[in-house]
């Protein structure tokens, strides 16, 4: 019943006062943007990769106890060459078009935008791990243009691709990247003054072979990318055509703990033999001289399993899952410690980030499943103080990503509701959940009147 997420959606609506089954909390007034791939093929080409499918944005409109919903595709230069010309126009992620003899000469790479925001000033941007970034109109989700940073990136910073997962300071207000240098193999460590839009940078790291950069972790001090095992080959990437096709697993070569320290700069790595892989951490933040990073990891690289063909026929495997655990970094004696906090599956997890990111804290959420289960089919909190955990299940029905928001005279860190995106996979339509965070409790659902196909991250801002 989860196949209907990985089907394209072709319809762009805007629907107002949708019905509510109980009751959506007054002082919830604010906007939940949520990014994915709206379609699984171009005109003549299936796409491969989950993560190859072109931008829809979907907006979830909260106003005094309604809810209204609308949905568009973000029209990139690939994305209105492809369907004007009848024929995909760009290398995806995962999906190379091209015939074998045009494989012979670099690929041009695409613009797609679908997997996170950024918000600089009053601009809301779209965002993804390569170069393009564009920036959308929040109240009628129109595309506008490539988004300028005013620093010039191609001859200035000399970046290919940056994280979809930027990082901010909740004590400046400043913003942190990391992008890279394909061609020097280059990590380029950056961030965003608040108020300002230009890009500066912290530190510029050589590495032998550039691995696969999709998040990092921020602290009070501390920039730190994980650099795990998954490296990038220049010569498949050029001559082979897609970004998938080019990486290389290699779990003799262990993971580096790269730190740098936000103010001076100064680089250190700490190595682990030890090989992980992880889509995203937590949190993390310094106490008593350590560095503590909490996250889901596996043994092994499961990214290939996120195929669509894949997890169509396979589901999406939980195989060589690790655990949610700790991760203590001594800088002086350069010794990591790992300790586990759940061996629950947990993906796309959040935090009370506003508050939260780069302090200690208590509670973090997301979608699990159990390994016998062919998709995120629950919501569990874990509790990572008292390695407790607490769970919501309704049978066929399937979230994504569930963002925190508190109520306004919060007091407690877990004081607030849980926004998360299901699909109904007997209805085949979407439904927004509403869930009191502390009691873990259902407050309210709305139904769509289409599916949203399953989609990456979302942010949400107050009115």
């Amino acid at each position: 019943m989860y196949k209907k997420g990985f089907t394209s959606q072709h319809n762009e609506i805007l629907e107002t006062d949708l019905p509510v089954q109980g009751k959506i909390p007054k002082w919830l007034n604010g906007n939940l943007f949520r990014n994915g791939p709206g379609k699984f093929e171009y005109p003549g080409q299936k796409l491969v990769h989950w993560f190859d499918g072109p931008a829809m944005i979907n907006r979830f409109s909260f106003k005094n106890g309604k809810m209204s919903y609308q949905n568009r595709f973000v029209r990139t230069e690939i994305f209105k060459k492809s369907f004007a010309e009848q024929k995909m126009s760009a290398v995806e992620f995962g999906t190379d078009p091209r015939p074998m003899w045009k494989k012979l000469t670099p690929p041009k790479m695409s613009d797609n935008v679908n997997v996170n925001f950024l918000k600089i000033n009053d601009d809301l941007l779209t965002i993804t791990g390569g170069m393009s970034t564009f920036r959308i109109d929040p109240d009628n989700l129109e595309t506008k243009e490539q988004y300028d940073f005013g620093d010039n990136m191609g001859s200035d910073l000399q970046m290919t691709g940056h994280t979809p997962h930027p990082s901010l300071d909740t004590n400046t207000g400043d913003v942190f990247n990391i992008g890279n240098n394909m061609m020097k193999n280059e990590y380029i460590f950056y961030k965003i003054s608040k108020g300002a839009r230009k890009r500066e940078v912290i530190a510029r790291v050589k590495t032998k072979q550039l691995s696969d950069i999709h998040s990092f972790s921020t602290t009070e001090n501390y920039m730190i990318y994980i650099e795990i095992p998954w490296f990038l080959n220049k010569s498949k990437l050029i001559m082979g055509g897609s970004y998938l096709g080019a990486l290389e697993w290699k779990p003799e070569k262990g993971t580096n703990f790269i730190f740098v320290h936000k103010k001076t700069g100064v680089v250190q790595t700490v190595h682990m033999d030890k090989a992980i892989h992880f889509g995203h951490t937590a949190n993390a933040f310094e106490k008593d001289g350590k560095v503590i990073i909490d996250m889901p990891f596996f043994n092994r690289s499961n990214i290939n399993d996120m195929k669509v063909d894949y997890v169509l026929e396979h589901g999406q495997t939980t195989k060589g899952y690790d655990s949610f655990s700790r991760f203590t970094i001594d800088l002086e004696t350069e010794h990591i410690s790992i300790e586990k906090i759940s061996d629950r599956f947990i993906e796309l997890e959040t935090i009370y980030y506003k508050k939260y990111n780069e302090k200690e804290y208590q509670y973090v959420y997301g979608p699990s499943q159990l390994d016998d289960s062919q998709f995120f089919d629950r919501l569990i909190k874990i509790d990572v103080v008292n390695k407790t955990e607490k769970e919501w299940y309704e049978v066929d029905t399937f979230p994504s990503e569930t963002i925190f928001v508190p109520k306004p005279d919060a007091t407690s860190e877990d004081d607030g509701v849980l926004l998360t995106v299901f699909l109904d996979g007997k209805s085949k339509r979407s439904f927004m959940h509403i869930m009191d965070a502390q009691s873990f409790t259902e407050l309210a659902r709305i139904y769509l009147p289409q599916h949203i196909p399953f989609g990456f991250h979302g942010q949400f801002y107050q009115l």
